[in-house]
């Protein structure tokens, strides 16, 4: 199997959104074995902490696994991304590093910071703004600090998203996702620290100074327009979409999976035509500028990316390295492009390579919200791209109702004259005929229901007395008239008040409370309110082991993330675990009804190590104390083989083979052995199995243990069946002293020649004879003395030694007639006398 090898590095933590809190474990991490001696608590409905290490040239990077992008993180996305020019006009090889000159800025060093995605997304920008100016060398030195600083929404040194990086530095909202202005200031205004808690108020005083269009001293520097998208990595097409996009709007921003065998490479590898190769596959967790590719179709898969890492100039070339197409998982779930704003004079802009054509993406909205019937919708574009003409379908038939090119056509009413969900649809054009159509639904309704709002929407709590406020209720089309409760789900109305305290008994229980509204025009809606009165119960916590919910023992063969996940219906406080003999630690929980923890078991810890948790409850329920057994195995399994059969010779089976199987795993032990005979399928070894078909067959086994850990083998085994059982031709009666000719033919399945062994059943036999062709009858002849019955046997032999089972025959030499008289008168002399007189004499020869 392929060897895991642990490389202490750390290259950045992308987007790991913390809602809760890192708390540090002063216990021995040899005792712990906890990742960086640190739990990382967060609500269970944020990403995982899936982080790593990598060491690069000395230093420390921090690696995690981007989490899984949130709804609306997914929603803000191109969904259907387009090429901007035709693939048949595309190069065979472009880079922004030599298109008449080199429009990067150079390679920076993020240090022990997991901020990558901030080092990416500024890349992207100040590339944007040396395009944007003309001037391939103008290389203004943007602010990590300031993203990390001032937008800190868009991440921190435990990871962020590019994208959401790009989207901050161009919003104007107040606080942390906007700063209340477009921008990013220059480093020399705020200096990296490679940390997250500088306080934005560091930065210096002229911080958001900028000019409208820009002008070379301007500190704060804009991002005119981004996109962002994700793509197939291993897709062709996709990667001619990145291409054009390169060409069209410049470096492209992209997550990759930075391997140790990436980093490894790049350190050891300084030149600009090498590539890494390598196949290895995992999450994306690393922040790339894209900035140009090479066709060759000696790399794999016909060519090579160039990219830009935050790793400073001694990686790779100059701080980039080339990675060969569909490899790294680049672009899995991060692409983004960005814009900055034009010069009005610029000095001497790239020329286009390919003139593109922009493209458009349709989007819209409409109000309001909740239209009824015969009611004016205003529908409104929010498109973007240069759109020329604008194209809308308000009932979904697939035919245009409304088209043009003015303000009517780009933000149209429509009014609906029945009850239904509509399908609208927005088709808008580019100038160079590329086109975007996006779909959504419309519901319109004569009357619109009420909608019943319970505050609190769900109960859990040692106080069994539960106010409940349905004032949070509202109808969008009228006024809510009638309010009904029922607060232990038995069907009866309780009160029909707005608000009321209602008492549960007091012991713990879990109810559904619902409460039902009906507006002025009969419409009724209701909703169900969970209540647990939680009086003793203590909170329940699982350990999920290498992502599997485990109760009892599992084992690795590589760093493995324990999750623990606790739930409460009052709220968890407090959450406590230990690893084998070290100190627990505690993680407050804050109260809230469900809770998730990850920590690293690392697989420089071998051996079975003993976790155990629970946790506590805000009104002091203890739950009991859990265990989990999580191993570590890094060797392989050992096995052997026991043939058994008889063998000629020449090493060859002449018999069945029976084939054992012993294997062994001194730490996780064997998990399973599978095994298959030539290219059958593979079978489940459970007791030995005989080989029993002639020829040559290749066995293939292969043995796992507990923990993943792998071993091969294979062997071949010959086997040559004898000849035919022989087929015996000749009389089966006789007479003694004759003699009789018999013949005796046998078969060889492989055609070799044959010897034949003849036992005649009266002590003598032939010997084996000389070899000849299969299938050539043989005589032999035989005489034998007494009257009696012969079993005469007979076997053949190939000239491998496989011999044929024995064949069979019986011959009978009865007694004789004058045989049988004259024993008779042996008894009787007196009677031989009379019958030895010559009258008798002559009787006897008539």
């Amino acid at each position: 199997m392929k060897k895991i090898f642990a490389i202490l590095m750390t290259v950045c933590l992308l987007a790991v959104t913390v809602s809760g809190l890192a708390m540090s474990n002063e216990a021995d991490e040899k005792d712990q074995n906890i990742d960086e001696a640190t739990l990382k608590i967060t609500s269970i409905t944020k990403d995982k902490d899936t982080s790593d290490f990598v060491l690069f040239d000395g230093k420390e990077y921090y690696l995690p696994a981007f989490p899984e992008k949130t709804q609306d993180q997914i929603d803000k996305m191109i969904q259907n991304p387009q090429m901007t020019v035709s693939m048949d006009d595309l190069p065979g090889s472009f880079s922004w590093l030599s298109f008449g000159g080199n429009w990067m800025t150079p390679a920076k060093d993020q240090q022990n910071c997991g901020s990558c995605w901030a080092f990416g997304a500024l890349g992207g920008l100040e590339a944007a703004i040396n395009i944007a100016k003309g001037d391939p060398d103008f290389d203004r030195d943007l602010s990590e600090q300031y993203i990390l600083s001032c937008l800190p929404a868009a991440g921190s040194c435990s990871g962020g998203w590019m994208s959401e990086a790009i989207e901050y530095i161009k919003s104007d909202s107040p606080g942390s996702s906007g700063n209340g202005i477009n921008g990013c200031p220059l480093e020399s205004c705020m200096y990296y620290t490679a940390t997250d808690y500088v306080p934005c108020d560091d930065k210096c005083t002229d911080w958001n100074y900028y000019t409208d269009p820009p002008e070379e001293d301007n500190i704060l520097w804009q991002v005119q327009d981004f996109g962002v998208t994700q793509l197939t990595p291993t897709n062709p097409d996709d990667w001619t979409l990145l291409k054009t996009w390169l060409v069209t709007y410049g470096p492209v921003i992209v997550d990759i999976y930075a391997s140790s065998g990436w980093s490894s490479f790049w350190g050891s590898h300084h030149s600009s035509t090498d590539v890494y190769q390598g196949t290895e596959s995992g999450t994306t967790n690393h922040a790339q500028v894209l900035c140009g590719w090479v066709d060759d179709d000696s790399i794999m898969n016909g060519g090579y990316w160039i990219i830009k890492n935050s790793w400073g100039t001694g990686f790779g070339y100059q701080g980039f390295s080339n990675i060969a197409y569909g490899t790294l998982r680049l672009g899995d779930r991060d692409v983004t492009w960005v814009t900055a704003p034009e010069w009005p004079e610029a000095e001497n802009p790239p020329d286009n390579p390919l003139f593109p054509v922009y493209h458009v993406y349709s989007d819209w909205e409409f109000s309001p919200e909740t239209p009824k019937l015969g009611t004016e919708i205003q529908f409104q574009d929010q498109s973007r791209g240069p759109v020329v003409l604008w194209e809308w379908d308000f009932d979904g038939d697939g035919e245009f109702d409304l088209s043009g090119t003015d303000h009517h056509a780009e933000n149209p009413k429509w009014t609906y004259t029945s009850e239904g969900t509509y399908q609208v649809s927005e088709r808008v054009w580019a100038s160079g005929g590329l086109s975007s159509v996006l779909t959504k639904n419309v519901v319109v309704k004569q009357i619109w229901p009420p909608v019943a709002v319970s505050k609190p929407s769900y109960y859990g709590g040692e106080d069994n007395e539960v106010y409940f406020d349905g004032r949070f209720s509202y109808d969008v089309d009228g006024t809510i008239t009638a309010y009904a409760w029922d607060f232990n789900g038995d069907g009866t109305i309780d009160t029909t008040q707005q608000y009321y305290t209602y008492t549960y008994p007091n012991q713990n229980g879990q109810y559904s409370a619902t409460l039902k509204v009906t507006d002025n025009e009969g419409a009724t809606n209701t909703v169900t309110i969970p209540v647990n009165i939680d009086k003793t119960q203590p909170p329940v916590t699982s350990a999920i082991v290498g992502g599997v919910d485990q109760d009892n023992e599992a084992w690795f063969n590589d760093d493995v993330v324990v999750e623990l996940k606790t739930t409460d219906w009052s709220g968890v406080s407090r959450l406590y675990f230990k690893i084998d003999n070290g100190e627990w630690s505690e993680t407050y929980c804050h109260g809230v009804r469900e809770f998730s923890g990850t920590f690293k078991i690392r697989k420089s810890t071998t051996g079975l190590h003993t976790v155990q948790y629970y946790a506590v409850d805000i009104h002091g329920n203890v739950e009991s104390t859990k265990t989990v057994n999580v191993g570590i195995d890094l060797t392989d399994p050992s096995m052997n083989v026991v043939l058994n059969g008889e063998k000629n010779g020449d090493d060859v089976y002449i018999t069945p083979v029976q084939v054992t199987i012993n294997a062994n795993d001194v730490d996780s032990g064997v998990e399973t052995i599978v095994y298959k005979i030539n290219n059958g399928d593979w079978v489940d070894y459970l007791s030995p199995f005989t080989i029993n078909q002639g020829g040559s067959h290749t066995v293939d086994i292969i043995v796992e243990d507990k923990a993943g850990n792998t071993i091969q083998g294979t062997f071949t085994v010959k086997l040559e069946y004898g000849p035919t059982k022989p087929i015996i031709s000749g009389p089966s009666k006789g007479t003694p002293n004759v003699e009789y000719t018999f013949s005796f033919t046998s078969y060889d399945e492989n055609n070799d020649q044959i010897a034949y062994y003849v036992d005649w059943g009266d002590g003598s036999n032939t010997g084996w004879t000389s070899f000849v062709n299969s299938g050539k009858t043989e005589q032999f002849k035989h005489t034998w003395t007494e009257e009696k019955s012969y079993t005469l046997q007979a076997k053949a032999k190939d000239i491998n030694g496989a011999e044929s089972d024995w064949a069979t025959q019986t011959i009978s030499l009865p007694k004789t007639r004058d045989f049988m008289f004259g024993r008779f008168l042996n008894n009787f002399p007196l009677l031989q006398r009379i019958l030895s007189l010559p009258f008798f004499q002559n009787i006897l020869k008539i």
